[in-house]
């Protein structure tokens, strides 16, 4: 299984606990070598982190998360990749009641 289809592979999978066991961390010691967790997971691959002995989140490297994850377009962006060139909004045109206060 490839490094950046970790966190797709389901838990039940022998692939996925293959992963989990070789870089799990304690959460106290995750704490204490926190930079280690980081490196590793920038240089390696992704590392679990347990709570009372289940596992509780994964450290990812951000452009392994942002693989899964493409840059949304903003609004200006899409509108103007829009197909319709001629698009017009209509407007009423009556003029507003005269309200007696």
């Amino acid at each position: 299984m490839a490094e950046s289809e970790f966190w797709l592979a389901r838990p039940e999978s022998e692939e996925h606990r293959g992963l989990v066991t070789k870089n799990r961390w304690q959460l106290q010691d995750a704490k204490n070598h926190l930079s280690k967790v980081v490196e590793n997971a920038l240089s390696l691959e992704p590392q679990v982190i347990t709570r009372h002995g289940k596992d509780a989140v994964v450290v990812v490297a951000f452009s392994e998360w942002m693989k899964h994850f493409p840059r949304r377009k903003k609004l200006v962006e899409v509108l103007r990749d829009c197909p319709v060139s001629d698009f017009e909004i209509p407007r009423d045109r009556d003029t507003p009641r005269v309200v007696e206060l």
